[in-house]
């Protein structure tokens, strides 16, 4: 479960949620939108009865955090102190941006964060009771590792033919890779799971680097050769899917035409791990 949340402004704070203590100045009450968000369905009518299903669409995530503000007076803490804090950090957090990052802390997953914009900042300047209400939104839905996870050859070897690892986000996400060409080939193929994505180009040669970004929103197969870097995105078969990882067990390999035809070697894997909630 939760343990702490971060909050990564121009100046930062946390607030402990497992192991909260009566005595600390900002009380976590409640946070709430930190599950699975909402998601549109499109469905397209029959003449007749039923429909037929079109694909989905994941809306933006809308955490709420309740705080209460509890001075600790012996150090000259007020409530007004406090609120001019949380102003901040929520209303107006960074020279560079409105963005708020939470890094959410677990005590068995590990820590993740969410990015959004605060909406609504809500509290009674004159009342007894010292709580604040915080709504965002956050465009990006998904809750993503801290870090990105890179694969890299073992040492004393230059690539991979296959690449079987385990994905343990709930949530598909898209990957980079980069691929180097050992023999002439017009044709290229990653597959993981089943799915392919096939290249096709009038010569791919030898050390060619194949650099191929799968993520939504930043989409790119580029062919690096000599030192010169283009863009190759219509080698790309039209009915090939955009692969992405979804099953936990994963097995990345590339060929030429066919599974038995090695013309090339996987050098590095990168992806971020995403969920669908805590």
């Amino acid at each position: 479960m939760l343990t702490q949340i971060d909050v990564v402004c121009d100046n930062p704070f946390y607030m402990s949620v497992l192991g909260a203590n009566p005595r600390d100045s900002l009380i976590l009450q409640t946070v709430t939108g930190l599950g699975p968000p909402d998601k549109n369905l499109f469905i397209g009518d029959y003449a007749r009865d039923g429909g037929v299903y079109g694909g989905r669409r994941v809306t933006s995530r809308n955490p709420v955090l309740t705080i209460k503000i509890n001075p600790n007076f012996s150090l000259n803490e007020t409530v007004d102190g406090w609120r001019d804090i949380l102003y901040r950090a929520f209303n107006d957090p960074l020279i560079t941006g409105d963005d708020v990052t939470l890094i959410l802390h677990d005590d068995i997953k590990p820590d993740r964060k969410l990015t959004g914009y605060t909406e609504k900042f809500e509290g009674e300047s004159f009342s007894a009771d010292t709580s604040v209400q915080i709504s965002m939104v956050c465009p990006d839905p998904y809750l993503r590792d801290l870090n990105p996870t890179v694969v890299n050859p073992p040492a004393g070897t230059t690539g991979w033919q296959k690449v079987p690892f385990t994905y343990t986000g709930t949530a598909e996400a898209g990957f980079e890779t980069t691929i180097k060409v050992q023999a002439t080939t017009t044709t290229l193929t990653l597959d993981n799971n089943g799915r392919k994505m096939v290249l096709t180009y009038p010569s791919f040669q030898a050390n060619d680097i194949v650099y191929i970004n799968t993520k939504p929103g930043e989409r790119a197969i580029k062919l690096t050769r000599a030192g010169v870097t283009s863009d190759i995105l219509y080698t790309l078969y039209s009915e090939s899917p955009w692969l992405d990882l979804h099953s936990m067990s994963n097995n990345l390999q590339v060929y030429g035409a066919a599974t038995t035809n090695i013309v090339a070697a996987i050098t590095n894997l990168t992806y971020t791990q995403m969920y669908w909630g805590v």
